[in-house]
Order: structure tokens, then C-alpha cells, then sequence
């Protein structure tokens, strides 16, 4: 398929008339260039609300037109990004588009694999405190996420409480510690409405209590 076919796909998805509401491009060698005129052509997508990208070789490149079309979008409600390369840079982009976006409809997000690390982490956490962020599913399995990480999504359930939206938070195979394990597990004595936290596959006692 690759990016030309992305090309043609985002010009359609894109178009005024279209009614295309979900777009399934698994294991389709998008590559970063095929997922840069993706994100352009949801910046105007009138009815697309699943968009899959999962198992495409893209890089951090994406970050700026995948920021835009996040914050320009109020459709989108499911983004499925699993076993990329996003990296920190491209996971920030994200939590940055959707926190500059005031409607947006995103409701599922999963980055599954994509080595975002602490930092992007960081910002999610931050992007789901911000108005308008209405995000029920957050997947962040294998993505070298270690106690800050833990403690910045803990802060914010905590503090968000049940103004905050998150009720699914997947964390497994990552790198958390006890501080993180002892932070989420606060956390979650204290926000009621979570109601699913995956933390399978950590070494640290404290997940592993946790679990």
C-alpha cells in the first residue's frame, strides 16, 4: 500500500463529502511520509472517527502534521497507533494537539510500543487535566515508562478525580518501580471511577502488590 496509497486515502478521508467514518491501515507500510498526509487529510475529515495505523514504521517526523490535525479534528474518537516509532518527540505532539483542542471527540488512544518514555509521559498526564480532553482509554503497554511517568498519570487521577474522564489506563510490560507502583496505588484509592488499570508484567514489588 505504502504512502502513496496513504496519499490518495487522505485526500478522500479528507474531502468534504466524504462519509468514511473508519479507516483501517494495519501492517500497510504507511511509513512517517504516509502518516504526514494522513494527519493532513483529518484536518478536514468531516466523518471519520477510528483511524489504525498500528505495525507502520512511523517515525517522530509525523509529530508536527499529527499535532495539527489533533487539535484541528473534532471527530476523531478512537486513535490506534500501536507498534510505531513515535518516540518521546511523537507522543508529545500528540498530547499537545489534543490539549490545544477545546472539542475535541477523542475518546481512545492507544500508543502500545512506541518507546515513548517519562517525558511523554509527562505531558499525556498533563493533556488530561486540559479542558476539553475527554479521553476514557489511555494504552501506554511497552513503552519504557518508569516512576515519573507513574507519578505524573498518578497526580492526575488523583487530582482529576471524577471530573476526569480516563476510566481504562493500560500500563503493562514497562519499567515502574516502587515510587510508581506506591503513587498509582494512591492514585487509585482515590479516584473511584477507574475502572480498569492494567499493570501486568513489572518486577518491582510494588506492582506487583499493586496487581
Amino acid at each position: 500500500f505504502g504512502a502513496d496509497g496513504a496519499a490518495l486515502l487522505a485526500a478522500a478521508v479528507g474531502s468534504a463529502t466524504s462519509h468514511i467514518t473508519e479507516l483501517d491501515l494495519a501492517s500497510n507500510n504507511v511509513g512517517t511520509e504516509g502518516a504526514i498526509s494522513i494527519a493532513k487529510g483529518l484536518v478536514t475529515s468531516p466523518t471519520l472517527t477510528i483511524l489504525s495505523l498500528e505495525g507502520n514504521d512511523i517515525g517522530s517526523d509525523c509529530a508536527d502534521a499529527v499535532k495539527q490535525a489533533l487539535a484541528a479534528n473534532k471527530r476523531l474518537e478512537r486513535l490506534v497507533m500501536r507498534s510505531n516509532k513515535l518516540g518521546t518527540v511523537g507522543a508529545t505532539a500528540i498530547a499537545q494537539g489534543l490539549s490545544e483542542n477545546p472539542d475535541s471527540g477523542m475518546l481512545s488512544l492507544d500508543l502500545f510500543s512506541n518507546a515513548v518514555g517519562d517525558g511523554a509521559v509527562v505531558a499525556l498526564a498533563s493533556a488530561l487535566q486540559s479542558p476539553g480532553v475527554q479521553l476514557q482509554e489511555l494504552g501506554l503497554a511497552k513503552n519504557n515508562i518508569g516512576d515519573d511517568g507513574a507519578a505524573a498519570l498518578a497526580q492526575a487521577l488523583e487530582s482529576g478525580g471524577g471530573a476526569l474522564p480516563l476510566r481504562t489506563l493500560v500500563l503493562a510490560s514497562n519499567s515502574i518501580g516502587d515510587r510508581g507502583a506506591a503513587a498509582l496505588l494512591a492514585a487509585v484509592k482515590a479516584n473511584a471511577f477507574i475502572t480498569t488499570l492494567d499493570v501486568r508484567v513489572h518486577s518491582s514489588t510494588g506492582m506487583k502488590n499493586l496487581v
